[in-house]
Order: C-alpha cells, then sequence, then structure tokens
C-alpha cells in the first residue's frame, strides 16, 4: 500500500517542508514501528512527546514526519507542520487505510461492565443473521478464523485503522468493537464512521486514569457525540441502558438519528424491554419487546447481568435489521464467552465458575444475582491489582464479604505492588462483615467468614477444597487472563487452568 504525501494532506491545515510527492509506505506514531518509507506522526501524550522520537523514526528509513512545531530534521526527509497532529492523524489515517470504516457496519460497546460479553453475543447474532463479522475486544481481535493478540481493549488509531482495512479486505461486513474509556480519552476511534454505539452500564473503575467519576463519565460521552455525531453512515442507532441513570443522561448526549433505550425492569420505559422472565441455575427464559416485534429465548447464561447483556444485544441487533426470529435463535445458543462466567467442569456436586468481574459494581452484580440460584454457600475468590485505582479496594472487600458465605482474599495482578499491602487496603471492607475462617469450618448459609492466601493458586485450592455439595464457588477478577502481571514479568497463571487441575486432584482423592 503506496500512496503520496500529497494525496494524505490534502486540504488540511499542514505546512509542507520539502517534497509533497514523497511516497508513503506506511505510518507510524510509535518510532519503533517505522519502516524505510514511513510517514512518523509525533503526538504529544501524557508521559511521552514524540518529537523526541523523529530522529529515530528518521534512522529507521522513514521519509515523512509529521509535527506539531518546526524542529530539525535531517535533508532528504519531507516535514508536514501543523497546529495538532493528534487532530490530522485520523483523516491521514481514514485516507491512507481507504476509509474501511465506510466499508463495514461498525458496532461500538463501551461501559463499565459486560462489554466483552455483549460483543460475543452480537458476533453470533450476526454470524446467524448472513453477515461475516469481525470483532475487535478484551479477548482478542478476530474475523473469519483469524484471530490477533489483543494488547489493549481498543487499539491505537493506527492499529485500527489498519485492522478494519484488513478485515474488509478478507470479506467483513460487520465489526463489533469494544471501545474503551482510555481509547476515547486518548482519540483512538477518533475519526472513525460508525453504524451503532451501545452503552451498557456504568459504575466505578479507571479513576487511577481518569481522577474523578465525572471525567470517567465524559470520556465515555464522546463515543456518542463526538464519534457517532460525526459519522458519515445513514440512520445511526444509540442504544442506551434505561435503568442505568447514567445510560439515561448519556441520552441528552446521543447525537444519533435513532435512540433506543433498553431496560429489565418492566417499569422503565424503554423501546426494548422485558415482558417475562425467569432466571435459574440453568440459565435465562424471557421474552422482550422491540419495536419491531418480540424476541424469545433460552439461554444458559446465569444471573440478572446476564439478561441484561442479552437485552442490550438484541436491542442493538433488532436495530440494525436482524429479524426477531433470527435474534431469537441465536441467544438460544449463546456461545461459550471466556472468563465470563465460565463454567469449569468436574466439580463433584458444587458449580465453579470464573469471571471477570475486577469492580466494585461489577462483583457486586455477579454475586447479587448468582447467589439466589444456589442454596449453599457462597465461596469468592478475587484480588484487586497493583497500581490501580486504590479506593476501590475495601469497596471490593465489602462487596464480596457481604455476598459471601466465605471470601478468599488473594492476588490479582500485583504489578509493581507488594501484593501484601494491596491486601491490606482490600482487608477493611471485608472486616466490615465478616469473621475469620479456618479449614474445617462448616460453612453456614448467612455466616461471612474470610481467608487470605496471597498465592493465587494456593487460595484457589483452598476455596475448592472448602466447597461442598449445593455450593458455588466464584473465581474472580482475571477472567480470560492466562498470566499474571508481577513487577515487569508476565508469568504464567490461568484462573481456569488451575480450577481444572485442582478439581482433578480432589477426584483423585476421592
Amino acid at each position: 500500500m503506496t500512496t503520496r504525501l500529497a494525496e494524505l494532506l490534502a486540504g488540511l491545515p499542514v505546512t509542507v517542508r520539502g517534497d509533497p510527492g514523497v511516497a508513503v509506505t506506511g505510518l507510524a506514531q510509535d518510532s519503533r514501528r517505522v519502516e524505510p518509507g514511513f510517514l512518523f506522526v509525533a503526538l504529544e501524550g501524557t508521559c511521552n512527546d514524540g518529537h523526541r522520537f523523529v530522529g529515530d523514526a528518521v534512522s529507521r528509513g522513514a521519509s515523512a514526519v509529521l509535527v506539531a512545531r518546526d524542529i530539525p530534521v535531517p535533508a532528504g526527509v519531507t516535514v508536514g507542520i501543523t497546529a495538532d497532529t493528534r487532530a490530522v492523524l485520523p483523516v491521514v489515517a481514514s485516507r491512507f487505510f481507504s476509509a474501511p470504516s465506510l466499508r463495514v457496519k461498525l458496532l461500538g460497546i463501551t461501559g463499565t461492565n459486560g462489554k466483552t460479553t455483549v460483543s460475543y453475543l452480537l458476533e453470533h447474532i450476526l454470524a446467524r443473521a448472513g453477515f461475516n463479522p469481525g470483532v475487535i475486544g478484551t479477548v482478542n481481535y478476530r474475523f473469519l478464523g483469524e484471530t490477533r493478540v489483543a494488547p489493549n481493549t481498543t487499539p491505537d488509531l493506527l492499529t485500527f485503522q489498519a485492522l478494519l482495512a484488513d478485515m474488509a479486505g478478507a470479506g467483513v461486513d460487520a465489526v463489533v468493537a469494544e471501545v474503551s474509556s482510555h481509547a476515547l480519552d486518548q482519540g483512538r476511534v477518533s475519526g472513525l464512521h460508525f453504524d451503532a454505539a451501545l452503552f451498557t452500564n456504568f459504575s466505578r473503575d479507571h479513576l487511577d486514569y481518569h481522577g474523578s467519576l465525572d471525567a470517567y463519565f465524559q470520556a465515555k460521552r464522546r463515543l456518542f457525540d463526538e464519534v457517532l455525531g460525526s459519522s458519515d453512515k445513514r440512520d445511526t442507532l444509540a442504544v442506551l441502558n434505561a435503568a442505568d441513570p447514567h445510560g439515561r443522561r448519556m441520552s441528552s448526549h446521543a447525537r444519533a438519528d435513532r435512540v433506543w433505550r433498553f431496560a429489565t425492569g418492566r417499569d422503565v420505559e424503554a423501546e426494548v424491554r422485558v415482558t417475562e422472565a425467569t432466571l435459574d441455575a440453568r440459565g435465562v427464559r424471557a421474552r422482550f419487546a422491540t419495536p419491531v416485534g418480540e424476541v424469545a429465548i433460552v439461554s444458559p447464561l446465569l444471573g440478572p447481568h446476564s439478561l441484561e447483556n442479552l437485552v442490550a444485544a438484541a436491542a442493538v441487533a433488532v436495530g440494525l435489521g436482524v429479524p426477531p426470529s433470527v435474534v431469537s435463535s441465536a441467544l438460544a445458543s449463546s456461545p461459550r464467552i471466556p472468563g465470563r462466567l465460565e463454567e469449569i467442569p468436574g466439580a463433584p456436586g458444587f458449580k465453579v465458575l470464573v469471571d471477570y468481574a475486577h469492580t466494585p459494581g461489577a462483583l457486586e452484580s455477579v454475586l447479587a444475582g448468582l447467589r439466589p440460584l444456589f442454596r449453599r454457600a457462597v465461596i469468592t475468590v478475587f484480588g484487586c491489582g497493583g497500581g490501580r485505582d486504590q479506593g476501590k479496594r475495601p469497596l471490593m472487600g465489602k462487596a464480596a464479604a457481604s455476598l459471601s458465605e466465605l471470601t478468599v482474599v488473594t492476588s490479582d495482578n500485583p504489578r509493581h505492588e507488594d501484593p501484601e499491602a494491596i491486601i491490606d487496603d482490600v482487608l477493611p471492607g471485608v472486616l466490615e462483615v465478616a469473621r475469620p475462617w479456618s479449614p474445617g469450618m462448616n460453612l453456614e448459609r448467612g455466616a461471612h467468614r474470610y481467608a487470605v492466601v496471597a498465592d493465587r493458586r494456593e487460595a484457589i485450592a483452598l476455596a475448592l477444597e472448602a466447597a461442598r455439595e449445593g455450593d458455588l464457588v466464584l473465581i474472580a477478577g482475571k477472567g480470560h487472563e492466562r498470566t499474571q502481571t508481577v513487577g515487569d514479568r508476565q508469568l504464567p497463571l490461568d484462573d481456569r487452568e488451575v480450577a481444572r487441575n485442582v478439581l482433578a486432584s480432589l477426584e483423585g482423592k476421592g
């Protein structure tokens, strides 16, 4: 793929010094990714200023650089100077990759919880409806049998555009993308043309980055006003959670041709709402009213939050023209979603679920939804990540301990923090409602106990060994992740694999 610099910059507020006809064979905003013939775009970030790496980009073969201030550049390298490289980059990227977001249906999902689950559900529905879907999300980036590693839930803008171009070129015609608050704040989806955007829910998360709940909300808002509002697509759709106060607040910001609301409660005004539902240990059976007909489903997914995710996916799908009958049949065979209430088989008489819940709201929602479905003890294993919002640690401790007969506090991804210090931050919330537990102690329904085991493998083993017939063991926080981040190291650790190994050893002892 090659184009001329002049074509990429046509009509943009950029002053060119050098040859505007120079060939550009690729784009990079990280000098380490520059190859001969690339245009390097220097961005000013929160930690690094790309202008410091112009020399490195040139030494790697950049034929041109785009900068926000006039800086010395070796002879023979064309320089584009503009007031704001971050504002120009989306247009340049779209032109270089031939506007891939205009060649596919592009659906964006944002919200604190549920993004990954809904992305899997929508992928499944779209495939049943005859589309060739692709997904950009937390677990991976995938399309037409190809899977790529996902370093971030939402990739940087250039990677996103390149990925869309690869998908469109391969025959993908619909892309479901999880859009994180970090991505929205950093402009990673700027210049993309979305057909629809979904807001799942909102609760405390990422305050270490955003600083306040309002700043976090304002980042989410950008998908619905700035991004969706500037889309060149026709009949754009915003789908919002009417049961969430922030979803109702978002409706005033949504710049879309159609704004639909969804809700699981009958007393909430919404275009898509639940009219009948039964939730038990087998899953969800429900009927949804929509503007184009009824959706009736029987799904193996568990709990009220799963019902909410199912309604959200159905709302987007029917809003995009998928017949209700197709949505019903697709959701009846909901796919296995990695690390999202993923059941680990082999437990002798009790159920083991691995889930990604890593915020106070998510943990409370999952436990509150699951607890009524099980007649005996709920055992929860969880920890909090290092280098993240410390204020949520006692909140997660209290949420877990309040809704569990046994809470096993352990490590998550400690990163550069002392795991024991993180646990010390969690315990005040636990101690508000729970008392110490020791092996052999009976777990009575409604009696809240806790244990501390810093080693995550040992914590999972303790929880599974303590479980009895009729119990639920929830291993929360890491979900699909296959590693544990300790310092700068990525150590192998998959909660699902650990649980399977422990259950196999228990079976051997039996």
